[in-house]
């Protein structure tokens, strides 16, 4: 039987096919081949989900880089709209991330309204140490991104466990 975070997990996955059907992908990807120093010119702020096992060391990796690192535990909501909102109302800004599968997309489709668009994603098993530097190494390859929502499509069965991604903004 399907709970009710199945329906509406399929219900966000319809949506989003809706919204930019699977086959756009290659466009969106193809726009993302520039350099590292592109996502410099930007603030990077780093986001991690404190709930997942990874986030610790991703966190340290990225402050000891000099990147601000802001965390949340499952909801992304407070951080959103207390946070990042505000930062991107003021200018342009590179996201980097470590988290779930839907919160992942809900960055990327709240980022949409000041032209954001993922430069790079990767998928992580559990138990996976994740780390900030390919992430940031993989936004310069021209093929860096999943399909646009593919995670959340997804039967649960077969989702990533986490999720690190790099979205830039153009205000």
């Amino acid at each position: 039987m399907a709970s009710r975070r199945d329906f509406v997990a399929g219900g966000i996955a319809l949506a989003a096919s809706a919204v930019m059907p699977f086959e756009a992908a290659p466009a969106l990807s193809a726009g993302s081949s520039r350099s590292l120093a592109k996502v410099h010119d930007l603030e990077l702020v780093v986001v991690v989900d404190r709930a997942l096992a990874a986030a610790a060391p991703f966190a340290s990796e990225a402050a000891a880089r000099g990147h601000h690192v802001l965390s949340f535990e499952d909801d992304a909501g407070a951080l959103w709209m207390n946070e990042l909102e505000p930062r991107l109302r003021a200018g342009p800004l590179a996201i980097a991330g470590l988290t779930g599968a839907a919160a992942a997309f809900c960055f990327e489709t709240l980022t949409r309204s000041y032209r954001g668009h993922a430069l790079a994603r990767a998928e992580h098993a559990s138990l996976t140490v994740a780390s900030l530097a390919p992430l940031l190494a993989a936004a310069t390859q021209a093929e860096a991104a999943l399909p646009p929502f593919a995670h959340v499509a997804r039967a649960p069965h077969t989702a990533p466990a986490f999720l690190t991604w790099l979205i830039e903004t153009r205000n």
